[in-house]
């Protein structure tokens, strides 16, 4: 994911990797913050068992995501590298902090958010992939599809199947989180304001990559591509996919901020 940030250079492959590293630290104290280390793991757990099992119900059955592979190296489970179920977990923190922000900012009950948050928050996770994948399937090939078509060889399963994928995970997230206690560091702005913060540093990064981007083309089964063209859509895509969201979130905690945090509000709905 995060490694193609710089494709043509390897010094670029090691700052992506300590890029991610400090990205996952992060994500791992953050959401400790938000529901204490129990609350940090379950969600690491939850996050992970779903894109890992749906992951690997596609590359044999073609559901949810459709018929794909992995190309990257590593240890594997059913096809699935162990790196991405962290993948999962790492960028679909950020997706549900904004999403609890914005429940919050609404008033909205915990009976209410928990039909209602995770739609969203499934949406925001899917954004993130909106803009990679064309990238990674199709540039640095780290992944493919039998069936190459849609968005620059990335098919509309695949964006499906990112849906569905956060949509588990969310909501089982959403019923196991309300066990857990948040601390008052949950309460402040400024937590709340990171996870946007990291969102639009993620999508302005695409902007980066077309700036460097290597010429020539790039096929994919019958398909031939400008690498250009595809960074330069993928910098497009993440404006209304990544930079919005993340701007209406800042909004939210900037209007509402005593209503911020990533746990349900009161119980009683």
């Amino acid at each position: 994911m995060i490694a193609s940030l710089f494709p043509q250079s390897s010094a670029g492959g090691a700052a992506a990797g300590i890029q991610f590293l400090a990205l996952l630290g992060f994500v791992l104290v953050h959401a400790s913050l938000a529901g204490g280390w129990p609350g940090a793991f379950a969600f690491f757990a939850i996050m992970g068992a779903a894109s890992f099992v749906l992951e690997a119900i596609s590359i044999a059955t073609g559901v949810p995501f459709g018929f794909f592979h992995h190309n990257t190296a590593g240890p594997r489970l059913l096809g699935v590298p162990m790196a991405v179920p962290i993948g999962y977990a790492v960028f679909g923190w950020p997706a549900w902090a904004q999403t609890m922000t914005l429940m919050r900012s609404l008033g909205t009950t915990s009976r209410t958010a928990l039909l209602s948050a995770p739609v969203v928050g499934t949406f925001l996770l899917a954004g993130y992939d909106y803009p990679w994948d064309p990238i990674g399937a199709t540039v640095l090939k780290v992944h493919g599809f039998r069936d190459p078509s849609g968005l620059f060889g990335v098919p509309l399963s695949n964006f499906l199947g990112w849906l569905v994928t956060g949509w588990v995970a969310f909501q089982i997230l959403a019923r196991v989180q309300r066990g857990f206690v948040r601390t008052s560091a949950a309460e402040t702005m400024t937590f709340a304001l990171l996870p946007p913060m990291i969102w639009i540093g993620t999508a302005l990064s695409y902007f980066l990559q077309y700036a460097v981007a290597a010429p020539g083309t790039t096929s994919v089964g019958e398909r031939t591509f400008v690498i250009a063209d595809i960074y330069e859509a993928s910098a497009a895509i993440s404006l209304p996919a990544m930079i919005l969201p993340a701007i209406i979130t800042i909004i939210a905690a900037i209007s509402r901020p005593r209503l911020i945090s990533v746990a349900p509000a009161d119980t009683s709905g």
